[in-house]
C-alpha cells in the first residue's frame, strides 16, 4: 500500500496500515539507521575522546557518509517543502478624487482645476483662456 503525497487521508491510511501489521515506515528505518551511522562515526571520529573510541579518518569518513546519506533522505519527509508561488497583484484602489482650485486676481480670470474622468494623472484648467 503506497501514499500519495498530495492526499493526507491516503497517508494517514498508509500510516495506520503498517502499524496495524508491526511494520516499519520507511522514515523509521532511515532515522534507525542515521542514528547507528552516526554512532559509528563518532566512535571512529579523529578528534574523539571517548572511552573506547578508536580514531580513524578513513572509517570516519565511511559511516559519516553513510548517516548523512540517511539524513538527507529523511530531511524530504521531517522539513517543509517552501517554495514560491505567484499571487496576482490586487486590483488598484478605485477612488474619486474631486477637488477645485479658484485662483482671483483683480486682472485674471476665475480658473478652476479639475481631474481629467478618463486619465487621473492629467488635470484640466476651465475658464477664459483655459487650455489642457
Amino acid at each position: 500500500m503506497s501514499a500519495d503525497p498530495d492526499k493526507p487521508e491516503a497517508a494517514r491510511e498508509t500510516v495506520e496500515h503498517a502499524a496495524r501489521e508491526g511494520r516499519s515506515l520507511a522514515v523509521d528505518v532511515l532515522e534507525e539507521y542515521m542514528r547507528v551511522f552516526r554512532g559509528m562515526s563518532a566512535f571512529y571520529q579523529p578528534s574523539s575522546k571517548a572511552k573506547g573510541a578508536r580514531p580513524d579518518p578513513v572509517q570516519f569518513e565511511k559511516w559519516a557518509r553513510l548517516a548523512l546519506r540517511c539524513a538527507e533522505s529523511l530531511a524530504e519527509f521531517q522539513t517543509a517543502k517552501l517554495k514560491a508561488i505567484a499571487v496576482a497583484a490586487p486590483p488598484p484602489e478605485q477612488r474619486t478624487v474631486k477637488f477645485r482650485l479658484n485662483i482671483f486676481d483683480r486682472e485674471l480670470p476665475r480658473l478652476e482645476l479639475r481631474r481629467e474622468p478618463e486619465d487621473p494623472n492629467s488635470f484640466v484648467v476651465d475658464g477664459p483662456g483655459g487650455e489642457q
